[in-house]
């Protein structure tokens, strides 16, 4: 069996379809144990650790689909809170110090 037909079966057998990145992480380490040792416990882990990741795959799709699912994160709040002072008309602050040039 090759790593493109244990591909298609867990496709097949999961309804979805993995991207090259999930592949390719999938195929490091869980497809290649498989493929050495090719036992029924085998197949039921690389299924397992599979239909984890199909799973993780579609949450991800749903969730970027949706905008992020309306969380709040820290890159939209300092976004929200730099529009705000831009339109209050206040200048934003240096977050950095100044640097002090010495002597050398």
């Amino acid at each position: 069996m090759t790593a493109d037909e244990v591909r298609e079966l867990l496709e097949k057998e999961l309804g979805g379809h993995f991207t090259e990145t999930t592949w390719e992480r999938l195929s490091k380490n869980d497809v290649k144990y498989f493929m050495e040792h090719q036992s029924p416990e085998a197949w039921q882990s690389l299924n397992d650790v599979a239909e984890d990741l199909i799973e993780y795959e579609k949450e991800l799709k749903q969730e970027l689909a949706s905008g992020g699912g309306g969380k709040s994160t820290a890159r939209k709040r300092r976004l929200g809170q730099r529009k705000s002072r831009q339109n209050q008309g206040v200048e934003e602050d240096h977050w950095f110090p100044e640097l002090i040039h010495g002597g050398r």
